[in-house]
């Protein structure tokens, strides 16, 4: 017998921006400390709606790209 699914875990997809954006172009996250696993990226030109965003859900905006951990060396 399988358990019912829960509502613990919800997927939100990718939001449609106007143009075509690539990783690179994020400049910010919002991270929302009461939902660890919850953040959005957002490019310089949606710098207003990131600090409205966090602001709404009580969270931090976080620049990028985010510093190497210590001892950690680059990929490429």
């Amino acid at each position: 017998m399988t358990d019912a699914p829960t509502s613990h875990h919800v997927r939100q997809g990718p939001r449609k921006r106007s143009a075509e954006v690539t990783v690179a172009d994020f400049t910010m996250l919002v991270r929302i400390p009461t939902k660890p696993a919850t953040f959005r990226a957002f490019t310089a030109d949606e710098e207003a709606e990131a600090r409205s965003f966090a602001e709404e859900n009580g969270g931090t905006v976080v620049p990028l790209p985010l510093p190497m951990s210590e001892g950690c060396s680059p990929a490429y």
